[in-house]
């Protein structure tokens, strides 16, 4: 389970910028979807690749369990197309093989090649930075697919995703009844601002984007002199930002800290997608090219506070840095802080 734990995170890291994604389908099979598979138990023996053609429309592996599946890679910039899907479906229902994985190594699709109708093949998507992706990915351990568990995961995702549109006033069927009960209540009626408002803003982030490296939203508890942690800054032509870096690794950036709020689509990620969101909720002020930030935030890596701050994917690690001019690298993995020259 914790080599299962230590892949994913792994993988993750990519996504936030802190290593270099890999850069074609054979670095993404060797570097993230092949040891996944053998975390939730394959020998290397029982995952087998086919070498066919794209034209023979062979899926690229075949993995050997109680009941064999395939599983179509992509590289990790590659999208999911419906062609993709198509033709592997395709192939595994001519040679009857129920259960085909299709994934880029961020996204995993799992189909039923047995349905007849194409539309009704997807039986469910994760994505890798989804909490329950670990869950998802344990049932794809040897042994027949657990369907059942699969299912009732879909059910728990979709839940998931509802709440968090509950959350964040997107259901806008809701804002009302909120609305009507607090006033029936108190004699009050709250604003949508209002009740967007006093929701707890992590439920909805978590919620709505299945992130898991958000902490806990609000005024931090440490002291902004970096007292209890250590006080950083990125200051560049666009950046301009103060922090403090806590010994578990996690970052608070302070309000005032601002940014650009230019991004550029070949370099968006999951966390400058989050900057509409963060506007929404009164957590990030948006004017112009800039970007601000109205109270603190504190988040569970330095890249992820990085990237909303450049709008492009950055090393956190590299880009924050300390009142001596070090990069706050030299804090990592529990290392001595550095003396100040």
């Amino acid at each position: 389970m914790h080599q299962l734990e230590s892949e994913i995170s792994a993988a993750r890291e990519f996504l936030a910028g802190e290593h270099p994604a890999p850069s074609n389908e054979l670095q993404t099979c060797d570097w993230v979807i092949v040891p996944i598979l053998q975390a939730i138990g394959y020998k290397r023996t029982a995952i087998l690749a086919q070498g066919g053609t794209e034209t023979a429309g062979r899926p690229d592996y075949l993995i050997k369990a109680e009941q064999p599946w395939l599983l179509e890679a992509k590289a990790w910039s590659s999208p999911l197309t419906v062609e993709n899907a198509r033709q592997a479906t395709g192939y595994a229902y001519q040679n009857s093989f129920q259960w085909v994985v299709l994934t880029n190594g961020k996204l995993w699709h799992l189909y039923d090649a047995f349905q007849v109708e194409f539309q009704r093949r997807l039986v469910v998507e994760f994505r890798i930075e989804s909490p329950l992706f670990k869950d998802f990915v344990l049932c794809l351990s040897p042994g027949k697919i657990d369907i059942e568990r699969i299912l009732e995961l879909k059910s728990s995702a979709a839940g998931i995703e509802l709440l968090g549109r509950i959350a964040s006033g997107l259901d806008d069927g809701v804002i009302p009844v909120l609305q009507a009960y607090v006033k029936s209540k108190s004699g009050y009626e709250p604003s949508p601002a209002e009740i967007i408002e006093h929701l707890d803003l992590q439920s909805q982030l978590s919620a709505q984007y299945s992130i898991v490296d958000v902490a806990p939203i609000g005024p931090s508890t440490e002291s902004k002199d970096g007292s209890e942690g250590v006080e950083i800054y990125i200051s560049t032509d666009t950046v301009s930002a103060r922090g403090v870096l806590h010994t578990t690794g996690e970052i608070t950036v302070l309000a005032g800290s601002k940014g650009n709020a230019i991004h550029s689509v070949d370099h968006r990620t999951k966390y400058v997608e989050l900057r509409p969101k963060y506007e929404q909720l009164g957590v990030l002020r948006i004017s112009g090219d800039s970007c601000e930030f109205t109270t603190d935030l504190r988040m569970k890596k330095p890249s992820s506070a990085s990237q909303v701050l450049f709008g492009r994917s950055s090393n956190g690690w590299q880009e924050w840095h300390d009142k001596a001019g070090n990069s706050i690298s030299v804090y990592k993995a529990n290392r001595p802080s550095p003396t100040s020259a």
